[in-house]
């Protein structure tokens, strides 16, 4: 063999080292990722069972089977406006025991009031709320039509609005001159 000829084979021996090495980087690194991506579905599979196998849900004095019609009425009255019928349900509600502790049983107490435009039981029941409310709870799903404690807050704000514009305006009203020259 010629000195040609053997560094020819040196460059082809060097050459398949290198492809070799390469297809064993490749390999493992494969192997790599395809146990990252197992290990990721094995993870999400038993995270979402642990949570998944006991619900979130709120229990409390207005969930107990004595109350909980008492949440199916002030639903159906939440979704039809009924304010009038929900009056007497949020004064069964406001006579239960612990009613200031409960998001289920403050929503439709805070929804009543900032309906009924009553600004400081609205205000005060809102605040009670914003302190129980857990968003991961959330309110029991028989209250099905709620809305979000920043929606709540915006009524309310509404609400303090309209009685500011009110004032002002009632106050710079013309009086009528048949009263203004009855003295």
């Amino acid at each position: 063999m010629t000195q040609k000829d053997d560094s020819v084979v040196d460059y082809l021996k060097q050459k398949s080292k290198s492809k070799s090495l390469i297809k064993k980087i490749s390999f493992t690194l494969a192997i790599v990722i395809f146990l990252g991506i197992i290990s990721f579905f094995i993870f999400k599979l038993l995270s979402s069972n642990s949570n998944s196998s006991k619900p979130l849900v709120s229990v409390d004095v207005c969930t107990k089977p004595a109350n909980i019609n008492l949440l199916k009425i002030s639903s159906n009255d939440i979704y039809a406006s009924n304010i009038n019928q929900l009056a007497t349900v949020v004064r069964k509600i406001q006579s239960l025991p612990s009613d200031e502790k409960s998001a289920n049983c403050l929503y439709p107490i805070v929804w009543y009031y900032i309906n009924t435009s009553n600004l400081s039981d609205s205000s005060k029941y809102l605040n009670d709320l914003k302190k129980v409310y857990n968003n991961k709870v959330g309110y029991n799903p028989i209250l099905h039509f709620t809305v979000s404690l920043k929606i709540l807050e915006a009524d309310v704000a509404n609400i303090k609005k309209d009685n500011l514009y009110i004032s002002n305006n009632a106050l710079s009203m013309p009086v009528p001159a048949n009263i203004r020259n009855s003295k």
